[in-house]
């Protein structure tokens, strides 16, 4: 199995989508609980987390390291 959790800090996150949040993205609180839990999975199952506040491309580059290494093992 592969995880891999896009990070990215509530201030990107509201940054980059100011309408037509939902009742969960309007709530700091609710998403600041969801991604310290998310980060603390990572941390305890060895998930891969991929800082998300990058740009687009960084992204897209960390996550095909992280798939090739995969990949690599199989």
């Amino acid at each position: 199995d592969l995880v891999i959790v896009l990070d990215v800090s509530q201030k990107e996150s509201f940054s980059r989508k100011k309408q037509n949040r939902d009742k969960f993205e309007k709530n700091a609180h609710f998403l600041q609980t969801i991604s310290t839990t998310y980060r603390k999975l990572a941390k305890k199952y060895h998930w891969n987390l991929v800082n998300a506040s990058q740009s687009k491309s960084l992204v897209h580059t960390d996550i095909m390291k992280i798939l090739s290494k995969k990949l690599a093992k199989l």
